[in-house]
């Protein structure tokens, strides 16, 4: 894979007919959401750009990126 650091982060999303407009709009607030906060959440991981792996840095903050999304989603749905 090589280094991938000086690539451009990138999401790709399909919207399907069936959804909703509420689905989209969890989607879109979603990825706002990501844009604003990635240098905070980023301390969660360990990034290796020399073979372009991410990994978390303690199992402990997989739990704590869990409870950001879900006070995220609560925000957004209330």
């Amino acid at each position: 894979m090589g280094d991938c650091s000086s690539k451009l982060g990138r999401i790709r999303m399909s919207i399907h007919p069936t959804m909703t407009d509420d689905e989209i709009h969890l989607i879109l607030d979603g990825i706002k959401s990501l844009a604003l906060n990635f240098k905070e959440w980023q301390a969660d991981y360990k990034i290796d750009h020399s073979k372009g792996e991410i990994t978390n840095i303690i199992d402990t903050n997989s739990v704590n990126l869990k409870r950001k999304m879900d006070n995220l989603l609560d925000r957004v749905l209330t």
